[in-house]
């Protein structure tokens, strides 16, 4: 069979992996199906050390998770990487992330969130005295009450 593809004509290479048919299927629209899986498991492919302008990396040919080691400042040599680019991998190696518990975020982005609501009512009640809404006024100082608890 010929199969085309913007202009250029070509044949389709069917896939020469044994696949064994298992019983486990159902039935779509109609028609019946069977589940296949290959005869043999894939054989994981190594991963590739590359380099990108002076900085490695891993490239890996198989979608299965491999840690490779991280590339690190003394690796490469000084010539290869630009200062800037040694100045930040020396500042990231420096800073240390804390990590917080999950209640510890929730607590500090309510605080955040209600901090940020008394701000935006303070700005709509100052634009609302000056304007001279005093009915407005009124229902923004009741809300801010409200926030302070």
């Amino acid at each position: 069979m010929k199969l085309t593809y913007r202009g250029v004509s070509y044949e389709p290479a069917p896939s020469t992996l044994p696949v064994v048919e298992e019983p486990v299927g159902g039935i779509y629209r109609g028609a019946v199906w069977r589940r296949h899986r290959p005869q043999q498991a894939p054989v994981l492919q190594p991963s590739v050390q590359l380099t990108y302008r002076g900085v490695p990396y891993a490239a890996h040919l198989c979608h299965a998770p491999v840690h490779a080691p991280e590339p690190s400042v003394a690796t490469a040599p000084q010539s290869a990487m630009p200062q800037d680019i040694l100045a930040q991998g020396a500042a990231v190696a420096a800073f240390h992330f804390p990590r917080k518990s999950k209640r510890e975020l929730l607590s500090e982005t309510w605080q955040r969130h209600r901090q940020n609501m008394r701000l935006s009512t303070e700005r709509r009640l100052e634009v609302a005295r000056q304007k001279g809404d005093a009915r407005l006024v009124q229902l923004l100082e009741q809300e801010l009450q409200q926030l302070a608890y």
